[in-house]
């Protein structure tokens, strides 16, 4: 478990930092830029190298949440991620404003000193199952729902009640694999 905790808090880590720099990189750089006229995209070099800087990384900090993992609180930094990604998408899915940018990392941080990390990784565990499958659930079920209605044009584009519900089932398969696992847990 210790290869995929730190697999998943470094890429859990790196969205969350790639989140946090969008907006400062759209103040202090794009926006510095002068207008070259139409057909120029000032974000391009940025994008072509996040492609490049992004793995490495997050192979970075694989590395170093590998060498230090007795010492870090992985748990909470997966959940704080788990949160801050699942609060990100949601208002952001409401009322898109550029702060929203700003909730990953300060849930990560934030969720590293207020959980604390346990012996047992099975509440962790039953968490993610959770997540995963009420990914998966709603996500099928909203094509379903489209299908019958006859308006499935894409498996991708959803409308924002439908990415809402995704995003319910999703909160609400996690809390109750958090409960599954707590119960395990403790019995």
């Amino acid at each position: 478990m210790k290869m995929v905790y730190s697999l998943l808090g470094s890429i859990i880590t790196v969205l969350a930092l790639y989140l946090f720099a969008i907006p400062l990189i759209n103040i202090f750089y794009i926006g510095t830029l002068p207008d070259e006229g139409p057909g120029i995209f000032p974000g391009l070099r940025i994008f072509l190298s996040s492609l490049v800087v992004l793995p490495v990384l997050i192979l970075l900090f694989f590395g170093l949440y590998i060498i230090f993992y007795k010492k870090m609180n992985l748990q909470g930094l997966i959940y704080g991620g788990i949160i801050g990604l699942w609060l990100f998408s949601v208002l952001m899915e409401l009322s898109p404003l550029s702060m929203y940018y700003y909730l990953p990392l300060i849930a990560i941080v934030a969720c590293y000193f207020l959980v604390k990390p346990s012996r047992s990784d099975q509440v962790l565990n039953w968490t993610l199952l959770g997540t995963i499958f009420g990914w998966i659930i709603t996500y099928l079920l909203v094509i379903v729902i489209r299908a019958v209605q006859n308006s499935l044009t894409s498996y991708f584009n959803f409308d924002p009640s439908q990415k809402i519900l995704v995003f319910v089932g999703i909160l609400l398969f996690g809390i109750s694999g958090w409960f599954i696992g707590k119960r395990r847990t403790s019995s």
